[in-house]
């Protein structure tokens, strides 16, 4: 449950339910009480459900319906509002409560109003995820985005069934005891390995901060049923392409007015048909947006390109995040990669029109390549290797004018290479390198 400041003292509430098809019915309506900081009511409206609801959610091996209701509100005076809505009950197949049917579905947003300064509650980016495998070690990150530019702090929390009333008896979800229920409080990435079939709920609270002040919160209530399949969770092959940062986390560094690609590649061991989707702020952005894109590559599997040119506004200290979520017919996989955008150390200290020096080298396939045209072209690459055969030929399309990185993986022997650029079918300088095992 969301609000989104409209003008003024105008807010949009926005509420998103998924209900388990075997679980309770879901109310075609719903109660939003909006209280001030003294617990004074000064919102109590029965919104109907959106006409679009109800409907099941399609390619899933499970009966999942949405339901979506909305309400505009004002309030009076600046200060802290709470949003609350409940359903009775929670779904009795759940094993992590006591008596989950005795519980009901409970949700509550926290924002503030103030006089002069727009302030939204965070969001959630990435869709739920709804069912996953036993026994497989599984990510998901719901992605909690805010429009205002302000810090989120995410946690993993126990459900609840009232205002600051815990559902009884919770226990943190099944998990073997190398992958626990946790999430990552740097990037917001749930990891686990579910070692019991069944219906499991937990909460994740997002906080908002502005200038150290705690200004909002909202809370996803999710519900995860593990499912017994021996089918594989797809996942992206590649993403060793992304460096690991000294925290474990995979990062990029991205220079202003630099244009920006990396290529992965999403596989199913099975064979099963795949998506390949990407979530992020780089996405959405109003100037300039990164680009996200797939074909079809080697048969079942899919090539994904993430690009992005970003500009001297949208430098700032914390990074963007992204997700990269392959899906199968069953089940989906995410990875998170951070994203920093700055005046990084330039590798752009060449004259003219040329390739760049190569990094790091001597690598391990996996290399940066940075290229500069003055005007727009088709570009292709060839390698060769010391006796002057060429052993890989890469087209990159046509580019634009202007500096470029493309961060790449070679799949080639070890051993010392020459790289040729070739400008609309003449070369344009050259570059060697050397793969190390």
């Amino acid at each position: 449950m969301v609000v989104t400041h409209l003008s003024g003292n105008q807010y949009i509430i926005h509420l998103t339910a998924y209900r388990d098809t075997l679980g309770i019915p879901f109310a075609g309506y719903a109660t939003f009480k909006v209280f001030d900081s003294n617990g004074t009511i000064v919102s109590n409206n029965n919104v109907a459900v959106d006409a679009v609801s109800g409907w099941p959610l399609a390619n899933v091996p499970y009966g999942v319906e949405v339901y979506t209701f909305h309400d505009t509100i004002s309030v009076p005076a600046p200060g802290m509002y709470v949003v609350e809505w409940f359903n009775c009950c929670r779904n009795g197949a759940i094993q992590n409560l006591t008596q989950p049917l005795s519980e009901s579905m409970f949700l509550s947003t926290e924002f503030m109003h103030f006089a002069n300064a727009s302030n939204s509650t965070p969001e959630f980016l990435a869709p739920p995820v709804t069912f996953l495998p036993i026994n497989q070690a599984w990510q998901y990150n719901s992605l909690p985005f805010d429009i205002d530019g302000d810090s989120l702090a995410w946690s993993i929390d126990t459900p609840l069934t009232s205002y600051n009333l815990y559902c009884a008896g919770y226990t943190s979800p099944s998990a073997d005891t190398s992958g626990p229920f946790v999430i990552d409080p740097i990037n917001g990435q749930i990891s686990w390995t579910p070692d019991a079939l069944g219906n499991f709920v937990a909460s994740i609270r997002v906080e908002e901060f502005r200038a150290g002040v705690k200004i909002g919160e909202i809370i996803r209530d999710y519900q995860m049923i593990v499912i017994p399949d021996t089918n594989k969770l797809p996942k992206i092959t590649n993403m060793n392409l992304i460096p690991v940062n000294s925290s474990g986390h995979r990062y990029l560094n991205l220079n202003v007015n630099t244009s920006f690609s990396v290529s992965l590649i999403a596989d199913d061991q099975d064979g099963d048909p795949i998506q390949f989707l990407a979530f992020g702020e780089p996405l959405i952005v109003n100037s300039n947006p990164a680009w996200f894109g797939t074909v079809p590559y080697n048969g079942t599997s899919l090539m994904g390109t993430f690009a992005w040119m970003p500009n001297a506004n949208q430098v700032r200290v914390n990074p963007y995040l992204m997700v990269f979520r392959v899906k199968d017919r069953n089940f989906s996989y995410d990875e998170t990669v951070m994203i920093n955008v700055g005046n990084f150390a330039s590798v752009y200290d060449f004259e003219g029109e040329s390739l760049g020096q190569l990094y790091p080298n001597p690598n391990n396939g996996i290399l940066s390549l940075p290229i500069q045209l003055n005007s727009a072209a088709e570009v292709q690459l060839q390698i060769s290797d010391m006796k002057g055969a060429a052993v890989k030929n890469i087209a990159l399309g046509r580019m634009t004018a202007g500096k470029h990185l493309k961060l790449m993986q070679l799949n080639l022997d070890a051993g010392s290479y020459s790289i040729t650029l070739y400008k609309d079918q003449k070369a344009s300088g050259t570059q060697r390198f050397v793969i190390i095992e």
